[in-house]
């Protein structure tokens, strides 16, 4: 049984039906009891505290009813936030997210046009498209649009 990937196949049509994506899925197992970490984002970009909330719930029950963890744990549901971006399915999946990238010799703001062959284009105000080489990034983070 691979406890991250049942939950997914569990949670999709209600993520689909709510108009939200899975981001991750994490288990902790140390400590005294497990820790359930899932991570959503809207499909048009972010996600409200209610809709988080009301995901908890939702997955919680669900959890409950099949019996994914025999043991005590601890469920959270929350939003990326502000994800720094390091794996090539990071920048894939914030497609159209605003951002901030670093590179040796200056730092760009844009929105993710795309991403593909390590290569991203990133969509600046003051440039229009600029084609980045990954290995040119230093640091990239999703950032709030002004």
């Amino acid at each position: 049984m691979d406890f991250i990937r049942d939950l997914e196949e569990l949670i999709t049509p209600y993520l689909e039906r709510e108009g939200l994506r899975l981001y991750k899925i994490k288990l902790i197992t140390g400590g005294k009891r497990k820790k359930v970490e899932v991570y959503l984002d809207g499909k048009e970009g972010g996600v409200t505290i209610d809709t988080l909330a009301a995901a908890n719930r939702y997955i919680g029950d669900l959890m409950e009813a099949e019996d994914l963890l025999s043991d005590s744990y601890l469920l959270e549901v929350s939003s990326p936030g502000m994800v720094t971006l390091k794996e090539e399915r990071d920048f894939a999946f914030f497609t159209g997210r605003y951002c901030r990238i670093v590179l040796e010799d200056k730092t760009l703001y844009g929105h993710i046009k795309s991403f593909d062959n390590g290569v991203l284009i990133l969509t600046t105000k003051e440039q229009g498209d600029i084609s980045i080489e990954k290995s040119r990034i230093v640091k990239a983070k999703l950032d709030v649009d002004f």
